[in-house]
Formats: C-alpha cells, structure tokens, sequence
C-alpha cells in the first residue's frame, strides 16, 4: 500500500498484515495468525469542518496550514492534492458526485487535518500527509485498494 508507515495503520504492536488491519471492521485472522480485534472506526463526516458559525477550518477561525496552504472553505481540491480539480473542497464534500474517490479522499484528509490540529496526533488513522501522497503516488491495484480505504472511513465502517 501507498502509507509508509505500519505504525499508521496501528499494525506494528499487532503484527498485522495490511489487508487486516485496513478493514478491521470485524475481528479477522491476520498474517501471524494472531487476531486482530475490532477497533472504533472515525466518522470522518461527523465533523463540522466549514460551516459559517462553528466549522473547524472555516475562515473566520484560526489559520491552519497544510504545506503553506491556508486550509479553509475557500481552499481548492487542486491546491492540496495537485489534480486540475478546482472546486473548493468544502463544495466537493457536499455537492460533488462525479468522483466519490476525490470527495472521500478530502474527507480524509479533513479528517486527519482535523485530528493534527486539534488533538495533536492521529492516532491509528493516517497524517495528512499519508493521505495527499498516496493520492499523488498510487496507480493500478494500490490505487484501487486506497479507494476502498478511503471509502470505509467515509462510510465509518457501515
């Protein structure tokens, strides 16, 4: 898979294979035999990211920055993921169907951004950063598998 990391994925303190640890909607075998038990799952929609009043990353608020990008409800697809998508991604989360793979990977990263700056970590669930690269840098069967990643945290395990 594109992430780095298998401390990403939580994987290294369960010796987990990927395809386990990824989808842990249930408990399942593992590559080690081990099992892998069931964790909570984000909802990446939950959160209030650019409404006028309390949205998280909306202008009125404080400033966050993703690689020199102020992350707001103006900021576009394209200046995060560098694809010539140049809908706002608070429009894209709500409004755009043409591509569910672009609206869930911006919830991702939402997500992530969300988790960096207010709680200071991410946990289990991937940086920011994990999310644009494997973006930018997967094709073929990885890209396949990280639409239905980022897919599963979209649907919260459902």
């Amino acid at each position: 898979m594109s992430f780095k990391s298998r401390a990403t994925w939580g994987s290294s303190s369960l010796n987990c294979g990927l395809s386990a640890t990824a989808s842990q909607i249930a408990s399942v075998t593992a590559n080690t035999g081990k099992e892998c038990v069931e964790t909570d799952i984000p909802d990446v929609c939950a959160i209030d990211y650019f409404s006028y009043w309390n949205g998280c990353f909306n202008s009125r608020r404080r400033a966050y920055y993703f690689r020199g990008v102020c992350v707001n409800e103006h900021t576009t697809f394209s200046q995060i993921f560098n694809k010539n998508l140049r809908m706002p991604i608070s429009s894209l989360i709500v409004n755009y169907s043409d591509s569910y793979f672009d609206r869930n990977i911006a919830y991702c990263f939402l997500y992530a951004l969300y988790l960096k700056y207010y709680y200071g970590r991410w946990s289990n669930f991937p940086a920011p950063e994990d999310f644009v690269n494997a973006y930018q840098n997967t094709t073929g069967q990885k890209r396949k598998d990280l639409k239905n990643l980022v897919a599963f945290y979209v649907r919260g395990g459902r």
